[in-house]
């Protein structure tokens, strides 16, 4: 059981990875953020959206952005038009010395098909750093096991407790418009419970759509 209980750790990266483009998603959705998100009516992926709409929500500090998060189908999209590009970082104290890391225009590429793909669009995140904060608050026991004799003639009960902060810099979240102690994730991740508190260039996220029927199209 001990090694089912960090074998978890994966499934609550991934998790937590979804909810946070959920989250960046329902912040740009905010009143007051309209220039962070560029919509392609027509045509596909091209070079000059990920500039233009750096320029539309930070303006003369839009390379504040540092990471770019895109869906597998975009990311070849890129990839067909040569724009990917792979940059050598050195790390110390690791047998690994050196990696590669893929970016585009300088930004680093994270390919994530979770929460970029809402059915209708493909959704592309940029995101500067300090533009979401988090913390991990202590948990005292964050694995629990229990065992049921009378279920299945015998089975092990893995309990996973964890508790993480999101937090969108430069928004406040409404409390008042949660049910419980904790909002859920669709309270979490709606728009309407979330309100911009800073100059819209504080807020270093970005968001390109592009519908699916654009690449049916081509």
């Amino acid at each position: 059981m001990a090694a089912v209980a960090r074998n978890t750790g994966r499934y609550w990266r991934m998790y937590k990875q979804g909810l946070l483009v959920k989250l960046v998603n329902a912040a740009l959705g905010v009143t007051g953020l309209e220039n962070h998100s560029l919509t392609v009516k027509t045509g596909g992926v091209t070079a000059n959206q990920l500039i233009d709409v750096q320029q539309s929500a930070l303006g003369d500090f839009s390379g504040k952005f540092g990471l770019l998060v895109v869906h597998s189908k975009i990311m070849a999209e890129y990839k067909k038009l040569g724009l990917l590009n792979y940059n050598k970082y050195t790390i110390t104290n690791v047998l690994q010395k050196e990696v590669s890391l893929p970016t585009i225009n300088g930004l680093v590429v994270i390919e994530n098909d979770r929460g970029t793909d809402d059915g209708t669009n493909y959704n592309t995140f940029l995101l500067g750093q300090g533009s979401v904060l988090t913390a991990n608050p202590k948990v005292i026991s964050p694995d629990t096991t229990e065992y049921d004799a009378a279920k299945a003639g015998g089975t092990d009960i893995l309990y996973n407790n964890r508790a993480f902060i999101l937090h969108p810099n430069g928004l406040s979240f409404d409390a008042d418009k949660i049910n419980k102690e904790t909002p859920t994730d669709a309270e979490f991740t709606t728009s309407a419970n979330w309100k911009l508190k800073f100059d819209h260039k504080n807020v270093r996220m970005g968001k390109i759509t592009i519908p699916k029927a654009n690449f049916a199209e081509a």
